[in-house]
């Protein structure tokens, strides 16, 4: 299932620049690995509707909780050539439902962040894990 896990998205690149990106950018991440890689980031414009989900999966339950009801959104993540844009040692993204809240996760190494016309893309390794509790690792 893919969802939007957050926004208001900054990235403290490795480098010392941070990159804030647009709040009507959304931080999507596919949780079985269906349709976009598992362990991976994408970060892009995302519209919101008005149309209720009809079926959440536990996963996406434990993360929003049982009283948030999310709306369906509309993404275009592009396919195609992406350009390293630069590494990232710290994310900081709001999230909204259950822990509601600012989040922060600092990355031991930092991670490659690539850039295609206007998304980013955060490849974390193959032995991540994303979860409920947020990025558990790296």
């Amino acid at each position: 299932m893919i969802l939007v896990k957050g926004g208001n998205v900054d990235l403290l690149l490795d480098s010392g620049h941070t990159l804030v990106l647009p709040s009507s950018y959304g931080l999507i991440h596919d949780t079985d690995g269906r349709h976009l890689d598992k362990c991976s980031l994408f970060i892009g414009p995302t519209t919101f509707t008005d149309e209720a989900v009809s079926r959440i999966d536990d996963d996406a339950r434990a993360y929003f909780g049982s009283d948030y009801e999310p709306r369906r959104a509309v993404i275009d993540v592009p396919e195609g050539k992406w350009d390293l844009y630069g590494h990232v040692a710290e994310i900081i993204y709001y999230r909204p439902g259950r822990l509601e809240g600012d989040w922060v996760h600092p990355f031991s190494t930092p991670q490659p962040l690539y850039e295609q016309a206007g998304w980013f893309w955060l490849r974390l390794p193959d032995d991540c894990r994303l979860t409920h509790r947020g990025i558990e690792q790296p």
